[in-house]
């Protein structure tokens, strides 16, 4: 999921960007200070959701959103409460008030993932998904095939993904978040926001003192379970 931010003020940018990597719900962000050069990252870079300040320089944010035929999800990221009836206008899915509080910011992204359609529980309902049995990896030059049983975790880091086996790394040629929502979610889990494991290879879950747990695989690997995906792993394995 890419998301973009657009504020002509980069305290601001920054700020939301800081608390939406908290969330590990996007992979990648993308930021700008005006309206024009947002048009160009959102048709060039597939953006999933941006987040719009209304008082910019240059065009009007709304009449440049009425133009796009298939714009992302939108949130307004504003100081001003004037424009909320506006935003639905556009179709805008929430309208935040800066500054923003972390439990506001939580609400707005449940509501992006309900505009988006990722919806776990309908994901593992529908028996007619035809989950990845087989993933394309880079090696040596060849374009090879793992069989998904082999593979203990796909983690993405340096803007690259990467599958691990017990002996092999292969480089991939699509983002984390295509394997997430293409293998069978009662095997694999997305524990964080660079790794999605393979259920089966956990060989030990580590209990912190803050409350918090690092997860070891069978190949020696600790990972940690970010705070946003604490809740459902801990369902899973029913932990206390």
């Amino acid at each position: 999921m890419k998301a973009l931010i657009v504020d002509d003020e980069k305290h601001a940018r920054e700020r939301l960007s800081g608390l939406l990597k908290e969330l590990d719900f996007f992979t990648e962000y993308f930021e700008t200070e005006n309206a024009d050069e947002a048009v160009k990252i959102i048709l060039k870079e597939d953006i999933s959701a941006a987040f719009f300040d209304i008082n910019m320089p240059g065009q009007s944010i709304f009449e440049v959103l009425k133009k796009m035929k298939n714009p992302p999800v939108i949130i307004f990221h504003t100081a001003y409460s004037e424009h909320a009836a506006r935003a639905f206008d556009v179709e805008a899915v929430d309208y935040l008030l800066k500054p923003v509080s972390m439990e506001r910011l939580i609400a707005c992204v449940e509501k992006i993932k309900r505009a988006i359609g990722i919806k776990k529980s309908s994901h593992k309902k529908d028996s007619r998904i035809k989950f990845l049995q087989k993933i394309a990896a880079k090696k040596e030059g060849r374009i090879i095939l793992i069989n998904i049983e082999d593979v203990i975790k796909i983690s993405s880091f340096d803007g690259l993904t990467f599958a691990f086996t017990k002996d092999q790394k292969y480089m991939l040629d699509r983002y984390l978040n295509y394997y997430e929502e293409n293998l069978d979610c009662e095997k694999f889990f997305r524990i964080n926001r660079t790794d999605l494991i393979n259920l089966k290879f956990i060989k030990n879950i580590h209990p912190m003192f803050n409350g918090n747990y690092i997860i070891e695989l069978e190949n020696g690997d600790q990972l940690n379970l970010s705070r946003r995906k604490k809740s459902e792993f801990k369902k899973i394995y029913r932990l206390t």
